[in-house]
């Protein structure tokens, strides 16, 4: 099914929108959405852990979560809390999709971190710095985890989402303050400027010396070259030096030895 968007409610939410895992569409008469608030469901979570301490289940509890005593309404009122359904409306009817409240196992969770790296590898990610895709796919991935925990043990599924507020809120002052920050070094910039009344002196007085010291720079390449050129004649003149006295001091080493063997060959005879 293919559903109009609609602004104001949303639209339906495919599995290849986000890695949160949703359940099928329902029909609903009201588009909304009743939440019940954070108050109501620490009292759930009171009322829950007080009646397994007293050893006194309370009724119409068919189903059971298996790590709470907490009922499947009462935990799926929990999971919509942290994660909202989604609305949207198609010719005249409204539809409600709500987050999946099937457990997950060993196999769920492998498949969930193959998706992750997949979407990080096609919407080419960013692995440092800050990356708003990274972000997205990641948030959406804590969203899941949040509801896979959420769905065993709804206590914890609520810890994590208000981890997942304060951390949401810290990102969005530390961006404020970095946003503030820089509008404020922007206008102590323009300020600056705006204060300086011989700008283009001084930037006169830069070019100036910039010109100086360019021209010390020719000077000292030119120094470097001659030097380098006059070290590296007087090194080849030293070399042949150094050749003709080896040359000479062989000649005179040959001459000797030969006058050596002259003179043992006389003794000998």
């Amino acid at each position: 099914m293919e559903a109009k968007k609609n602004v104001a409610l949303g639209r339906r939410i495919m599995a290849e929108d986000t890695l949160v895992k949703y359940g099928t569409p329902k029909l609903i008469t009201c588009h909304q959405v009743t939440i019940p608030p954070l108050e109501r469901l620490q009292g759930l979570i009171d009322r829950s852990g007080s009646m397994e301490e007293e050893g006194c289940p309370p009724p119409d509890r068919t189903k059971i979560c298996k790590e709470t005593g907490m009922s499947k309404k009462e935990s799926e009122e929990i999971l919509n809390y942290i994660l909202p359904p989604n609305e949207w409306e198609e010719n005249r009817k409204y539809w409600r999709q709500t987050v999946s409240s099937d457990p997950s196992s060993r196999r769920d969770v492998i498949e969930l971190t193959d998706e992750l790296n997949s979407r990080l590898q096609s919407a080419n990610a960013s692995d440092i710095g800050i990356d708003e895709t990274r972000r997205k796919i990641y948030t959406q991935c804590f969203d899941e985890m949040i509801r896979q925990t959420t769905v065993r043990c709804a206590e914890r599924g609520l810890m994590l989402y208000l981890c997942r507020q304060e951390i949401d809120f810290s990102l969005s002052a530390y961006k404020k303050l970095y946003i503030s920050s820089g509008a404020y070094a922007i206008r102590k910039t323009l300020l600056s400027v705006k204060g300086s009344e011989n700008n283009n002196s001084v930037a006169g007085d830069f070019v100036s010396k910039n010109d100086i010291l360019k021209g010390e720079i020719r000077e000292i390449k030119e120094k470097i070259f001659h030097e380098k050129k006059r070290f590296e004649e007087q090194r080849k003149v030293e070399t042949k030096q150094r050749f003709d006295e080896l040359d000479a001091l062989e000649r005179k080493r040959t001459v000797l030895k030969k006058e050596l063997e002259g003179l043992v060959s006389g003794r000998k005879m």
